[in-house]
């Protein structure tokens, strides 16, 4: 498997990195149907940027180009001013794998970024401020999921709640809500690998100013593990770079190692008083659940989208096989009561109901 030139795929496939707004992407994929015909989305990671001051969140999302067999990477992501895609950080690579596991194409695409001086996109992901930490990874089947439906829901998940705010309509409900929202295209069908982290998918109280710190120290010592991380001897050029399974395979394991030392740092540094169940986190549970019922058909919405969510295999995180990876996180982590819960899952119910009428894959 090697790198190769790009298709001529504008918009996805790009030379240079670029920075679109989600309607601008929207408008341009959906007005030109035929040049998008054979792309389609084979695999969502949802992140969490520990090297950013407010942990961002976004998705990696991997295009596949049928036509050619090749295949590149996107960011998802809400910033303060807009919605946006980014295109072009990573060259085309030819050879979309079906046995690929999600650690290794995750791995894979970040090996490339040690070595590429691309651009930051604000204060979130770009190469020199991106410290990713993968929390959960959806994969599709070939030939599924069309470029041209990502673009439809990426811009109804915007006009639902066009502005961001910070203490909800912000990047964590931008990527949550994206990765959530597929369930609401009929025809897909996904498998889900959930990563140890996954219990840090977060909202804006999420994790707490004492961990945040030990979150810091511990990015700045994985970077210089990762500076120093042996890929094919050392630091690629990733215009020439060249793999194949077992050096992935043996990478990735590499890099989950140096991931675990960063909860090894975390259990030693983060101070054991607790400081969960801020007054602040649950006035804005109760603000955005009253926003959330203060829509018209509300409930309708609601058994609508409760449909879908159980229909798909949606689980409530108390279900999931998820082992909390600090030591003492329930003291450590701020979270909803479970009367709180759900409600914010009431509130997923409602937006994929409203997904499933906006008809995200009408032809």
């Amino acid at each position: 498997m090697s790198s190769q030139s790009k298709p001529s795929i504008p918009n996805i496939f790009e030379d240079s990195e670029r920075v679109i707004n989600v309607l601008n992407w929207e408008s341009h994929i959906t007005q030109h149907p035929g040049t998008y015909k054979n792309c389609f989305v084979r695999r969502f990671t949802h992140v969490k940027n520990l090297e950013s001051s407010v942990l961002h969140e976004y998705l990696n999302v991997i295009v596949e180009d049928e036509a050619t067999d090749t295949w590149t990477r996107l960011i998802v992501e809400r910033q303060t001013d807009q919605d946006q895609v980014i295109v072009g950080r990573w060259s085309a690579t030819k050879g979309y794998h079906e046995n690929w596991k999600p650690e290794d194409c995750f791995y894979r695409s970040h090996a490339v970024a040690i070595g590429s001086s691309g651009s930051s996109s604000g204060n979130s992901s770009g190469p020199a401020g991106d410290l990713p930490l993968p929390l959960a990874t959806r994969s599709f089947q070939k030939g599924k999921f069309g470029v041209k439906e990502l673009a439809r829901l990426l811009r109804k998940t915007h006009e639902l709640h066009p502005r961001y705010s910070l203490a909800w309509y912000n990047c964590y409900w931008y990527s949550y809500k994206v990765f959530e929202g597929v369930r609401a295209i009929s025809h897909l069908s996904f498998d889900d690998h959930f990563w140890d982290y996954f219990s840090w998918r977060g909202k804006p109280w999420r994790i707490i100013f004492g961990v945040t710190k030990a979150v810091k120290l511990a990015a700045r010592t994985f970077k210089i593990l990762r500076r120093h991380q042996p890929v094919h001897g050392g630091p690629p050029d990733p215009r020439d770079l060249e793999f194949d399974i077992t050096d992935i395979a043996s990478s990735a394991e590499d890099y989950d190692k140096s991931l675990r030392e960063i909860i090894d740092i975390l259990n030693k540094n983060i101070p054991k008083e607790s400081n969960a169940d801020t007054p602040e986190a649950n006035a804005a549970i109760q603000e955005f659940v009253n926003e959330t019922k203060e829509q018209s058909n509300w409930e309708s919405y609601r058994d609508i989208g409760k449909h879908i969510a159980y229909s798909t295999g949606w689980k409530p995180m108390s279900d999931l096989p998820i082992k909390p990876i600090l030591e003492n996180q329930d003291e450590l982590l701020e979270a909803p009561t479970d009367e709180e819960s759900v409600a914010l899952d009431e509130s997923l119910f409602v937006f994929l109901g409203q997904l499933h009428e906006a008809n995200l894959d009408a032809e």
